[in-house]
């Protein structure tokens, strides 16, 4: 995928699954962070870029942190959520 548009990706809304266009949205990421007007966002581009890569884990941080913040007497930060899934697989 040359010439990746990652500004034009977002505003399409497209979802791409294709391992190889995950790779181009997570090298888009890191191509943006590079950006002298995304140099404030640095951080974040390349967190997201790296998700984009482990999907399983990011999703299941997400859940883990969403249910620990909305249910915080059930779920602790003591809590290993994330681990408990990755050892079931």
């Amino acid at each position: 995928m040359d010439n990746f548009d990652f500004k034009k990706y977002l505003s399409e809304g497209k979802l791409l699954k294709e391992e190889a266009n995950t790779r181009a949205i997570a090298q888009a990421l890191r191509d943006e962070a590079t950006q002298p007007d995304s140099a404030v966002a640095k951080d974040i581009f390349l967190k997201y870029a790296d998700a984009v890569e482990n999907p399983t884990m990011s999703l299941l941080k997400m859940m883990e942190n969403e249910l620990i913040s909305k249910h915080p007497d059930t779920f602790s930060g003591e809590d290993d959520i994330v681990g408990s899934f990755m050892s079931a697989q």
